[in-house]
C-alpha cells in the first residue's frame, strides 16, 4: 500500500478538485474553525511519543444550504497529548446547531509520525472523539483509537512548533495539502473512518478500511 502512495495521492487530488470545484461554486468562501457550544465537533489527540501530521478529507458533507461538498483539514499534533478540536457544524454552515441526526461522513486521512530529527521508527496513536453538547469532549464516552506500529519517523518542519489545525472548503487548497504529503512517500499510513451523528447528538466513529485506489476512482463523477 505504501509503495502506491504517490499514485493514490494523485488520484485523490483529481477527485477532490472535480468534486470540490462544483461545491465551491455553490458554497462560497471557507469558514473559520470557531468552536460552538452545541454544534457537532471532533477532537484529535496524540497519545504517541512522536508528533503526528495528517491531512483529512471529510467527504460528502451536506451543508446547511443543501449543497454537498468536502471539508479538508491539515493537522499537526505535538507528542504526548497534543490536541485540537474541529467544529464540523460551523464549517458546514449550521453554526451552533448539531448536524442532523443520521448524518454520516466519510473521513479519509493520510498520516505521518515526525520528530525534530528524522530517523528511527515509532508508533502512531491517534485518539478521535466526536460530540455535540459542550465545547469540550465528554469524559464519559469511549474515544476511537487509530493505532499503527513501526512507522518510519520523518523530520518535523522547523516552522511547526505547536498544535495546529487548518480547515478549508476550497478543493484547490485541500489538493495542495495532499500533494505536499507525496514528499513523504513510503512513510505514511492511510485509513478511512465513518463519523455518524446519533439522534441524541452523540457521535460514533468507526473504522472502515484504507482509502484504496479503486474506492477513489469510484468516487469521481
Amino acid at each position: 500500500m505504501q509503495r502506491n502512495t504517490g499514485i493514490i495521492i494523485a488520484i485523490v487530488i483529481i477527485a477532490v478538485v472535480i468534486v470540490g470545484v462544483f461545491a465551491m461554486m455553490n458554497m462560497g468562501p471557507a469558514q473559520t474553525n470557531q468552536i460552538t457550544a452545541s454544534g457537532t465537533k471532533a477532537a484529535f489527540k496524540n497519545n504517541g511519543t512522536s508528533w503526528i501530521h495528517f491531512v483529512a478529507v471529510f467527504e460528502n458533507v451536506t451543508m446547511k444550504n443543501g449543497t454537498v461538498g468536502n471539508i479538508y483539514a491539515d493537522v499537526w499534533l505535538k507528542d504526548n497529548g497534543g490536541m485540537v478540536n474541529m467544529d464540523l457544524s460551523n464549517l458546514a454552515g449550521y453554526g451552533n446547531e448539531a448536524l442532523p441526526a443520521g448524518t454520516t461522513i466519510s473521513i479519509k486521512a493520510w498520516k505521518n509520525v515526525l520528530r525534530p530529527e528524522a530517523g528511527g521508527i515509532d508508533d502512531l496513536r491517534l485518539q478521535m472523539q466526536g460530540w455535540s453538547n459542550g465545547q469540550s469532549p465528554p469524559t464519559d464516552e469511549e474515544p476511537f483509537l487509530a493505532e499503527f506500529t513501526d512507522l518510519t519517523v520523518i523530520q518535523l518542519p522547523t516552522e511547526i512548533t505547536d498544535n495546529k489545525i487548518t480547515t478549508t472548503l476550497d478543493p484547490a487548497e485541500g489538493a495542495a495539502w495532499l500533494a505536499a504529503l507525496s514528499n513523504a512517500e513510503g512513510t505514511m499510513v492511510q485509513e478511512e473512518e465513518l463519523l455518524t451523528v446519533n439522534a441524541d447528538g452523540t457521535v460514533t466513529i468507526t473504522a472502515v478500511q484504507p482509502p484504496v485506489l479503486c474506492n477513489l476512482i469510484a468516487g469521481i463523477p
